[in-house]
């Protein structure tokens, strides 16, 4: 996809984001997963001073993700999108994904919030949740999915 194409998408994934917010259309939650989450890096150290953790979406095959609605993606429930968010297919199975990114100090401050770890090690489930739009019908249906990390450090 050319860099024209790609700006042309997360310029129309941006105004539908408004839209949707502007005119509160209601959101429903779907039947069933309807979202699959690959969070990276697979092992987090809590001591490196790395800037981002990325997520990479994929929707079933009836839905698209550049009909995602960027702002209303959270991680664990609080944590938001950094700006950077791109359309692409991370792992070749030609099924589109959206890769996001999140700051990687929230991350860090949310996990060590809220889990146990023993000792220095420990896996963590991190949930991605969202909604998006299903044109032409103005339908918000709310994504959720989940990947477990191995955590290290302090």
């Amino acid at each position: 996809m050319d860099r024209k194409t790609a700006s042309g998408i997360m310029l129309t994934v941006l105004l539908l984001s408004i839209l949707a917010l502007a005119f509160h259309i209601p959101s429903v939650k779907a039947e069933g997963p309807i979202a699959t989450i690959e969070v990276n890096p697979d092992t987090l150290n809590l001591k490196s001073n790395g800037k981002w953790i990325t997520c990479y979406i994929e929707l079933r095959e009836n839905l698209e993700v550049k009909q995602i609605y960027v702002s209303t993606i959270r991680l664990n429930g609080t944590i938001l999108v950094a700006r950077l968010f791109e359309l692409g297919d991370y792992d070749d199975d030609a099924v589109p994904d959206l890769m996001v990114k999140f700051s990687r100090t929230e991350v860090t401050n949310c996990i060590l919030e809220n889990y146990r770890m023993v000792g220095r090690l420990g896996e963590v489930t991190l949930t991605v949740t969202g909604e998006v739009g299903m044109l032409p019908y103005f339908l918000i249906l709310t994504f959720e999915g989940s990947d477990t990390i191995r955590v290290m450090g302090k």
